[in-house]
């Protein structure tokens, strides 16, 4: 296994303390991965509900070479999260095997799709399971869609990149990702793609750390301290922030051990927002919605309140604009309900949320459980209050409580 780079990334954990985030690119075998460098979750792409083993260069192929066949473990999953993230979570490989992972996670975008545009999905669907069991840490891909499916590096990695360091920026409590390409001179390529991408990097803005190459000779070795960029964060992204940062940003560059220990790296000032709550909903459930809405307003006149609801930005693995909107309020509103458990605008705004929730110690996240649904094990560890079924007397207190604490 060479190391041919890697991302640091400055992320706070749930008690506060600073810990990097790592995003290595490595030439080597994903399915001969040294114990040292093991993981929780092996990332394989396929076509949907189709696990042929008959190329002999695809990944499943050489699982199966290994003892694992992705169609048994297909057949009894521990998460089909297909519907909306277009993934599913395998049980626990067999120890006797001996494999460098835990679990799989299938990745399968619809044969008509882009692929660079679901891959995204692959960090949302890990979400549940850095906040309960299995409690998934480490993580090691390929270039996913880049088998059978053709997609390039210069398709995938800006994309898969910008959401990767997006989301460990933003608090997703995964500690190392490990990108491995078995050929040569595919890696190569990778490799120069993560440069391009740290060079400048796309839809930023939150703090990313300094791209790093390892000198050619590197193998598996734990890499040398290097300077790490604390990028400035805005107490409030707004859309003109993001060309801001483009333009005019101006990176200090500090050690590793002061980026880490030094508050002001990571830590902006007293946050000011445009909005005081922002709410979430399905748009089936848009006469709550406004009925909450108008609720907040009435008890105050001057509550300010973003109510919108956008379609996801084609082509765009992290959503900036919907990241800004959500950071730019005060507090998230959630309407859960079984429509938004399905919707993926919904979900994508709820563990934004959730992860800005968890970075402030709570008091961002407020969620109101509209309708009887099958709510998932992360989401029911969060107090919530129950109104079900839309229960208006009930929404009205919640108002009552959420206006009194402005």
């Amino acid at each position: 296994m060479k190391l041919l780079q890697h991302i640091l990334i400055p992320a706070r954990d749930d008690d506060d303390s600073v810990r990097e985030r790592r995003i290595e690119l490595y030439h080597g075998n994903l399915t001969t991965m040294p114990p040292e460098m093991a993981v929780d979750v092996l990332v394989v792409s396929a076509f949907p509900n189709n696990y042929d083993t008959r190329n002999p260069r695809s990944l499943v192929s050489a699982l199966a070479q290994m003892g694992v066949s992705v169609a048994q473990l297909a057949q009894d999953k521990e998460a089909d999260l297909r519907g909306t993230y277009h993934c599913w979570l395998s049980r626990s490989i067999n120890p006797s095997l001996s494999a460098p992972f835990r679990r799989l996670l299938v990745f399968e975008p619809p044969t008509r799709s882009n692929p660079a545009e679901l891959v995204g999905d692959i960090f949302q669907a890990l979400i549940p399971f850095v906040e309960g069991e299995p409690f998934v840490r480490s993580l090691a891909l390929p270039l996913v869609a880049g088998g059978s499916q053709q997609a390039t590096p210069e398709q995938m990695i800006p994309p898969l990149l910008d959401a990767a360091v997006h989301w460990l920026s933003l608090g997703l409590s995964l500690e190392v990702i490990r990108l491995v390409e078995i050929d040569e001179g595919k890696a190569q390529r990778m490799a120069e793609l993560f440069t391009a991408f740290m060079a400048k990097p796309p839809n930023s803005s939150l703090p990313i750390a300094q791209f790093i190459a390892p000198s050619p000779a590197s193998v598996f070795v734990t890499p040398p301290p290097a300077p790490v960029v604390a990028l400035p964060s805005p107490a409030r992204p707004i859309s003109e922030a993001e060309e801001r940062y483009t333009n005019n940003l101006d990176l200090t560059v500090v050690e590793p051990e002061e980026a880490l220990n030094e508050e002001a790296t990571l830590t902006a000032a007293a946050p000011t927002y445009s909005y005081d709550f922002f709410i979430s909903y399905s748009r089936r459930n848009s006469e709550s919605a406004l009925f909450v809405y108008h609720e907040l307003l009435r008890l105050r006149p001057q509550t300010r309140i973003f109510f919108d609801k956008k379609e996801l930005e084609a082509g765009v693995a992290w959503q900036i604009e919907l990241y800004e909107a959500l950071d730019d309020c005060r507090q998230v509103i959630a309407l859960l309900s079984p429509d938004y458990l399905l919707s993926k605008v919904c979900k994508e705004e709820y563990h934004i949320a959730l992860m800005r929730h968890r970075q402030n110690d709570g008091g961002v996240l407020v969620p109101i459980y509209l309708h009887e649904a099958r709510l998932p094990t992360y989401m029911r560890l969060y107090q919530f209050h129950d109104c079900r079924e839309a229960d208006r007397a009930c929404l009205t207190r919640v108002c009552e409580q959420l206006i009194a604490a402005l």
